[in-house]
């Protein structure tokens, strides 16, 4: 009896090595596909926003340069602002283009500061190009096309981001600033319309960690930190340039889940927010099943030892 007592309890603890190191190994093989999967979601996300932000940056480079150009080589203020007006109908012509861009204007010192907007919008009469943030920006940047962080656009009305470059004569007098305008709504689209992993969702921030795509419009504009406090050690994070793999938080909803985010190569940050039930339901299920499997095994090894215990 005490031999068979031991025998049965060296199965028991056999299989259930065999089991845990099965599970163990199997569980490492899932996780990472899984981060693998939230991660490629993230990537997928980046590229679509890289080159569609990427194809409008070429154009504005394009048309600021032809506008300078032109200026050098004698162009009138009517001549430049009938190409600025030409481009932008161009734009509103392209199914792709008219998605992002809601038009290009341009301010030109070399015109006695004159103001010219393609889409035929008059500013009021209390408009100060040189304190919208597009003028900043482009000031700043001397001379390299640059994009502003989102702000109001007087002219429409919505959260904008504007492609802008001051140009200058090779003597290095400023002629003027060229703008491209691009809607916010374009770009969050892109988030939205991702597949993250999971069931998840995605979190556009910029560079301050303002708020620029998320499930919930309320949470728009505001800090990250100010909607959910127990980002702030992550954030932190980003600042230094670590990207955030796995990280358990709560949600806006207060659900569990998992944190993935870096920064994309504009200086903004892309997150994916998992809920954790069904990240890891996959891990759980693969588990439950090695440890019935190894169960079953183990009964039947030990059903088997038995009889041929009382055979012999």
């Amino acid at each position: 009896m005490n031999r068979s007592f031991v025998h049965t309890s060296f199965i028991i603890l056999a299989f259930a090595l065999l089991v845990f190191l099965c599970s163990w190994f199997m569980s490492n093989i899932e996780n990472r596909h899984i981060m693998n999967d939230a991660r490629s979601a993230l990537d997928t996300t980046e590229l679509n926003i890289s080159s569609n932000l990427q194809e409008l940056e070429n154009m504005h480079t394009y048309l600021s340069e032809t506008a300078r150009l032109m200026i050098l080589q004698g162009a009138s203020y009517e001549m430049v602002s009938k190409y600025i007006t030409d481009i932008n109908n161009y734009i509103f012509n392209d199914e792709k283009f008219k998605i992002y861009s809601t038009g290009v204007y341009g301010f030109f010192d070399v015109f006695e500061d004159k103001f010219h907007d393609g889409t035929g919008w008059i500013p009021p009469a209390s408009y100060r190009p040189n304190d919208r943030p597009w003028y900043k920006t482009a000031v700043e940047a001397n001379g390299k096309t640059t994009v502003t962080e989102p702000y109001i656009s007087i002219a429409t009305g919505v959260y904008t981001l504007t492609f802008t470059r001051r140009i200058f004569s090779s003597e290095g007098k400023p002629l003027g600033i060229v703008c491209l305008d691009i809607v916010l709504d374009g770009v969050r689209e892109l988030i939205t319309n991702t597949h993250f992993a999971f069931n998840g969702y995605g979190i556009l921030l910029n560079s301050q960690f303002d708020i620029l795509a998320h499930p919930d419009s309320t949470a728009l504009g505001k800090k990250v930190t100010d909607i959910n406090s127990m980002v702030a050690p992550y954030v932190e994070d980003l600042k230094r340039g670590k990207p955030v793999l796995e990280h358990k938080i709560k949600n806006y909803k207060g659900e569990k889940s998992i944190l993935f985010s870096h920064q994309l190569k504009n200086g903004w940050y892309i997150a994916a927010m998992i809920p954790e039930e069904t990240y890891f339901r996959e891990m759980r299920k693969m588990r439950f099943s090695i440890i019935v499997l190894g169960t079953i095994l183990a009964t039947l090894f030990i059903v088997m030892a038995k009889k041929l215990a009382i055979a012999n």
